[in-house]
């Protein structure tokens, strides 16, 4: 999928949607032409997936969409996702709520109408302790200081003063979902920072726009960050 900014206004949403529903009837094609449990072979080895997992995370994605969308015609709808992500937060370490909330203060210092991406990724550069991540993150030229003016670029939007911020759809779905699948094939029953920045580096939003306006090679940052974890298992 193309790197996009996180809709503005409700016709990028509605934009936004219309990708996600032409992504969902192409997966929906190849599980009907080669079966469910067939695999795209043209996929790297660490991301090879079935087409019903494919299809799942398709429909996953519509419904973030049409979720982004509601949140337009209905602003107060967007508060409805801080519980979902605090009942996920039981599954979560220290370190990644450490995350979550070092992405909630940025949000609330930016005056930000949402947690978005970014503020979870700068989240993770911030937290002591998570060292793994960080490692991965530096090696790929991912630094706070890189970060801070490719992020000025990318300013403006909608803000908010509020003591509450809730989280984007692509936050929420990198939290809620893409996290826990990462920390599933990793073979662990947590999550920790690790997960949500392999999150981070399939999810859309501005962190995939920082990533990219730094040049990383999201593939490359993938597989040293699954090293890593895998030398931490061993």
């Amino acid at each position: 999928m193309n790197p996009r900014y996180e809709p503005q206004d409700v016709n990028q949403a509605l934009g936004y949607l219309v990708e996600e529903c032409g992504e969902v009837l192409a997966a929906v094609g190849k599980t009907q032409r080669w079966s469910l449990d067939s695999v795209n072979p043209e996929l790297p080895p660490d991301r090879q997936e079935s087409n019903q997992k494919w299809l799942l995370r398709e429909l996953a994605d519509l419904s973030g969409a049409i979720a982004r969308v509601r949140e337009f015609l209905d602003p107060s709808l967007g508060s409805k996702f801080a519980p979902d992500v605090a009942m996920k937060v039981k599954s979560m370490t220290d370190m990644a709520k450490a995350v979550i909330s070092a992405a909630g203060a940025r949000a609330r210092i930016e005056d930000a109408k949402f947690i978005s991406t970014h503020h979870l990724l700068l989240g993770v550069l911030e937290v002591q302790g998570a060292m793994t991540s960080q490692l991965a993150l530096m090696t790929a030229g991912v630094t706070l200081e890189s970060v801070g003016p490719k992020l000025r670029m990318l300013a403006g939007g909608e803000t908010r003063a509020a003591a509450t911020v809730p989280f984007s759809v692509e936050a929420h779905q990198a939290l809620c979902d893409t996290a826990f699948e990462e920390a599933l094939h990793c073979g662990h029953g947590f999550v920790g920072t690790e997960h949500i920045l392999l999150a981070l580096t399939r999810s859309d939003g501005l962190a995939r726009q920082l990533f990219v306006l730094l040049g990383v090679d999201l593939d490359a940052l993938r597989i040293h960050m699954l090293q890593l974890v895998r030398a931490e298992k061993s």
